[in-house]
């Protein structure tokens, strides 16, 4: 039975952008409100009757729910048979010489009924109609055919070159066989520039993590996809790959082996000779292609990426929460439940604790985390290790560090599985935007509780698409024993203020502060004696601070070691260069910045009444967000440090 769902809940729509500064010839979003656009030729040949009632003919345009419209064409039938609906574009004509190219979008929205379909090209008007055919397949030529369209959004493309000088018209015909509904959007023709080389896709050099201990990581690889967006063929193509830290100091630069030629519309994975990482800290890699030919559109051969090495924090999530999990109504007499996932150990570390971030929490009832070896097919079989056990302080949410019981577990190298533990309270634990990994996240549920008494993973249950906030915290036997969790400074009237947060901490002396003007050459200027917690935050000010700029790192001292924190920049200027560009703009902008401190920090847009219409996560500069579902108008943009910048929508 096919599945009866309305538009709206089916569908989230994905943009795909044209190619940057291409001529477009003929462009259809389907964006007017219930009507299908002029011009356009629809011929119902099949007659049949839709099972689907949103669907009144050939083709409709409708609406996703979220305002982003397209056309849509069913092939679910009573009685059920084959579909024949067409719909055709007005006339487009292509001049010139220049290579042209014909672009859209299609799902199919179920997968279980993949509806399939073809695109025809004819030189003369259609003359097809309600029940008749006309000339629509004689006087016409099939360009490109599919037996089943994919379940999300994909981009198709067509050379129409050897069209040039031509009046054409595109059909797009649904003949599929009792299938289900089909979606096409943003139909493009364009005249392409003749070099036009762009960066897409690159990789995430940490692999299924967010955030990856250095001490597992032995190099990373560095890899992107070329595509060829211009008319004519490309040569000597390569990737090159630029890693620089927080401070935007490069540490290595590395370039791929050369790819003689790439024709048109053509693209091709890259590999650049991997990094090997000194330290832990944060790093941007920012990948660029050049070849022998002058790009013509040099807006889109730039791209870059983030990744966090760190020195002991092992997470899957981002730390952005977006939603929260649970696993319902518990039992006191067999609480046998448990939620998280996977984490692979490739040399032997110590366990030392786990980070969870309930949604929310029970005053007075009990909470923990353990740790699973797995069999041979990553299952959950045996706990090798727990938390401490803790009461819940109150109702509310609760981002929580409990330290490993007995202090710390070795973890031999393998996969494992962390989760929280469900005792006589529900869990519910937040989930983060990203990186969600398939077959990675758990669940158990004891058969008190309805369960089955099987592990099971947790997409094959729910719809699920984003990690658990679950942390594991490791730790080599050399390393200092604190984590520090942040360390953040900034300029205050009283001088640079400074802020470090700590977890862990055991047998810590003290944290002496160190300065430099160039990041390289740092002396002692201060110190702060450790307390007996094992969570702590502190603070020191700089009040001898001079010059535009101060470098600051904090050498961690215990009885037997020390360590050095990543740099801190603070700029003491009171402004800093901030730009938006382009504006007006369309769809993306960017957000250009001399400001360093900008990074890791939140910004809203609004309108000119103060509504808040997006809220942004500044992950690297420049940095990118897209302002195509607005209305034209103008609007604000507010960031942490206080300067509004004002975008106009066109």
């Amino acid at each position: 039975m096919k599945k009866l769902f309305t538009l709206p809940i089916l569908l989230m729509f994905l943009l795909f952008a044209t190619t940057s500064e291409a001529q477009v010839i003929f462009s259809e979003k389907f964006d007017a409100p219930s009507t299908f656009p002029s011009g356009w030729t629809i011929a119902n040949v099949d007659k049949k009757t839709p099972e689907v009632e949103d669907i009144t003919d050939a083709w409709v345009s409708l609406d996703d729910g979220a305002g982003n419209f397209s056309a849509y064409s069913t092939s679910w039938y009573d009685p059920a048979g084959r579909s024949d609906d067409w719909m055709w574009t007005p006339a487009i004509t292509l001049t010139g010489t220049s290579a042209k190219q014909l672009s859209w979008d299609a799902m199919a929205l179920d997968p279980d009924y993949p509806d399939g379909y073809e695109v025809r090209i004819m030189t003369v008007a259609p003359t097809g109609s309600y029940g008749v055919i006309g000339n629509m397949l004689s006087s016409s030529t099939q360009y490109f055919t599919i037996s089943a369209e994919n379940p999300d959004w994909t981009h198709r493309i067509i050379d129409l070159t050897a069209l040039n000088g031509n009046t054409i018209y595109i059909g797009f015909r649904n003949n599929s066989n009792d299938q289900f509904l089909l979606t096409i959007d943003n139909i493009v023709v364009e005249a392409l520039k003749d070099y036009n080389g762009a960066v897409t896709n690159p990789i995430n050099s940490t692999g299924e993590y967010a955030i990856k201990p250095f001490s597992l990581t032995s190099s990373l690889p560095l890899e992107a996809t070329i595509e060829n967006k211009g008319g004519k063929s490309l040569t000597n193509v390569k990737l090159n790959a630029t890693v620089s830290n927080s401070l935007n100091q490069v540490v290595y630069t590395a370039s791929s082996s050369v790819t003689a030629s790439m024709a048109s519309a053509t693209s091709k994975v890259f590999s650049v000779p991997a990094w090997v990482p000194t330290v832990s800290g944060t790093y941007t890699v920012k990948y660029t292609t050049s070849f022998t030919e002058t790009d013509l559109d040099p807006s889109d051969n730039e791209i870059s990426t983030q990744f966090q090495l760190s020195d002991s924090v092992y997470a899957r999530d981002n730390g952005d929460v977006v939603d929260a999990m649970g696993l319902g109504v518990v039992s006191a007499s067999d609480p046998n439940a448990y939620m998280g996932h996977s984490f692979s150990i490739s040399s032997e570390v110590y366990a030392t604790s786990i980070t969870v971030s309930y949604s929310q929490g029970y005053i007075g009832k009990k909470y923990a985390s353990v740790i699973w070896s797995t069999d041979e097919f990553g299952t959950p079989n045996h706990i090798v290790a727990s938390t401490d056990t803790a009461l819940y302080p109150s109702n509310d949410a609760l981002l929580t560090t409990l330290p490993i019981h007995g202090g710390k577990f070795l973890l031999t190298p393998g996969e494992y599985v962390v989760t929280a533990v469900e005792f006589d309270s529900a869990i519910v634990i937040d989930l983060a935007d990203k990186i969600y990994t398939e077959g990675t996240s758990w669940a158990y549920v004891g058969s008190a509780l309805g369960g089955t008494d099987e592990w099971i993973i947790v997409e094959d249950a729910v719809a699920f698409e984003n990690p658990f906030y679950i942390r594991l915290n490791v730790k080599t036997s050399a390393q200092v024993p604190v984590v520090l969790i942040s360390f953040n400074g900034k300029n205050t009237k009283a001088g640079n203020e400074l802020e470090w947060k700590v977890g862990e901490q055991s047998g810590i002396k003290e944290y002496v502060i160190e300065r430099a003007d160039d990041a390289k050459n740092f002396i002692p200027i201060g110190s702060v004696k450790a307390n007996l917690l094992s969570s702590s935050t502190y603070h020191f000010t700089d009040v001898n601070a001079s010059g535009s700029e101060n470098y600051y790192r904090l050498k961690i001292v215990d009885f037997d070691n020390f360590k050095y924190s990543d740099i801190v920049r603070i700029s003491n200027q009171s402004n800093s260069a901030i730009s938006i560009s382009p504006n007006p703009a369309k769809n993306i902008v960017t957000l250009k910045s001399t400001n360093s401190q900008l990074l890791n920090t939140n910004a809203v847009l609004t309108n000119m009444e103060g509504k808040v219409l997006q809220q942004l996560r500044i992950t690297q500069l420049p940095f990118q967000f897209n302002i195509s579902n607005l209305s034209k108008g103008m609007y604000l943009i507010q960031l942490e440090d206080k300067n509004v910048l004002k975008i106009i929508k066109e």
